[in-house]
């Protein structure tokens, strides 16, 4: 068997509008001058694989200390290392040492940056030593490391900056969970990926990398951009085609932006350069049936025709959740609502679609009830709801309907990445959970034989990391698919199914 991960992402902190995405998951509370501030040096401190486009090695970027050792596989690794790497790891520290492992990052050329200076004026404005130390140059103005130096401005810079973070950090929901992610997404693309394959996928054959295209959906309200550092078109895909070609065993798809009107070109030229497939992503606030946008509509409809017409597999987000453009009241994950997928493939019935995380663990581990239905046919798409509290009734869950669009459509497939209610992060199984994950499988099966040759395993990784799963889920599946009532169909869960779904 050669195990597929149908689902990751490689891509770091320079792939993302970070300081639009602060402003929109501390739901606005974080200022504008404050949320760029922190993100530029959150980004001035990210490592990269590849030179910019201006052609300046940025590999030598300092490393923050705290990341975990990366590109060693478990056995390889020493007692010592062994020892490091738990001295450092970021799920045995607390916020308050993580962000002080960032700030003693600090240097004097992020104190010449204007952003980050204005930052801490802005958030410090009380603080006349600060003010008065950078302003006796000129806010603008250039400083001499020796000003910063003998001055003690850095040691200012230091403490304004700890201030700051801890503040713009417990605006967020989930503060550990954000603060570990972030930070390890200041690794370089090529060790993210080294992290993957040598530790806590070690095991798999092949990784399906996920590209996102989100700038378009992070703007402020009166239309100001947050920009990724990197430009998706010029850096972002370049980047990904270079660590493809290094890496044969990586896979990529690319993502679609239907907000451009040149996504055709974009895609042609992807395409024709290495990537296999295409990622779509509604929780960024649109699907095919929206009416809101005619513009946007119509181009999902030919986003569509284009995946058809030329054979590819299209790869979406399904859950009611994830990485939202709108977190919160507007729920902008409900986009990924499979009646949605149900209305597209009524017009495009031969789409090749993968509809990631099945619908979300909230179907697929809940209690089972009598009037369950598993039968496809049987199951009404107008059975679905969205809010989580009723997902827990597997006939008004997402994973209900993607079940009946699994079975109903050759072609669709679905898999089952951060379905993790079952995985505890020392790596046991919840005998509950599992059984109601094994149960609901089965009954699946059984109602619908051809469901086992359409779920296949991918980790959604980078999610992983956020729970403290990641090394552990992989091992955690082996061990699941291994029960005897769940063996005869382990090799196409790992496998078969994806290379029918990628046609390898």
């Amino acid at each position: 068997m050669n195990p597929i991960d149908i689902h990751t992402h490689v891509f770091n902190l320079r792939y993302l509008p970070l300081s639009g995405i602060i402003r929109r998951y501390t739901h606005g509370k974080v200022p504008l001058k404050i949320s760029r501030g922190v993100a530029k040096f959150f980004l001035s401190h990210t490592a990269a694989s590849f030179e910019t486009e201006q052609n300046v090695p940025t590999a030598g970027k300092i490393r923050i200390p705290i990341v975990e050792l990366l590109g060693k596989p478990p056995q390889e690794i020493t007692v010592q290392q062994k020892a490091i790497d738990s001295r450092y790891s970021l799920f045995n520290m607390g916020p308050d040492e993580i962000i002080e492992g960032l700030t003693d990052q600090i240097t004097p050329s992020d104190l010449q940056d204007r952003e980050i200076r204005e930052a801490l004026l802005s958030f410090s404005p009380e603080s006349e030593k600060v003010k008065m130390a950078f302003s006796s140059a000129g806010l603008m103005g250039d400083l001499p490391d020796t000003l910063i130096f003998d001055g003690g401005i850095l040691s200012f810079g230091h403490t304004a900056l700890k201030e700051m973070l801890e503040w713009v950090i417990s605006k967020m929901d989930m503060i550990e969970n954000h603060l570990r992610w972030l930070v390890f997404m200041m690794n370089s693309e090529e060790d993210i990926f080294l992290r993957l394959k040598e530790r806590d996928g070690y095991g798999v054959s092949k990784f399906v990398h996920l590209m996102m295209d989100v700038d378009h959906y992070f703007k402020e309200q009166n239309g100001e951009e947050h920009k990724s550092y990197y430009d998706f078109t010029t850096q972002q895909i370049p980047n990904m085609l270079k660590l493809q070609n290094r890496y044969p065993d990586l896979i990529g798809f690319v993502a679609v932006d239907p907000a451009k009107p040149n996504w055709k070109e974009i895609l042609d030229i992807a395409i024709s350069s290495g990537f296999k497939g295409i990622k779509i992503y509604p929780p960024l606030g649109y699907h095919f049936d929206m009416e809101a946008d005619e513009v946007l509509r119509v181009r999902i409809d030919e986003i569509l025709a284009y995946c058809v017409q030329n054979d590819l597999p299209l790869f979406t987000h399904c859950n009611n959740s994830g990485f939202e453009a709108y977190p919160g009241e507007d729920h902008s994950g409900y986009n990924s609502n499979p009646k949605y997928w149900s209305n597209a493939l009524i017009r495009y019935p031969n789409l090749r679609l993968c509809l990631g995380h099945a619908g979300g663990g909230s179907g697929w581990f809940s209690q089972h009830l009598p009037v369950d239905i598993t039968h496809a046919a049987e199951i009404d798409v107008n059975w679905v709801k969205d809010t989580t509290s009723e997902q827990k009734n597997w006939n008004q869950s997402y994973a209900a309907q993607v079940l009946r669009l699994c079975v109903l459509y050759e072609n669709v497939y679905c898999d089952a990445s951060y379905l993790d209610e079952m995985v505890d992060s020392s790596g046991e199984l919840s005998i509950k959970a599992s059984e109601n994950f094994r149960e609901r499988l089965l009954s699946s099966i059984k109602d619908n034989p051809c469901f086992e040759r359409k779920i296949m395993y991918g980790s959604d990784w980078h999610m992983l990391f956020r729970e403290a799963k990641q090394e552990v889920y992989y091992k955690s599946y082996v061990d699941f698919m291994s029960h005897p009532d769940l063996l005869y169909f382990k090799e196409d869960f790992f496998e078969g199914n994806a290379r029918k779904y990628l046609k390898m």
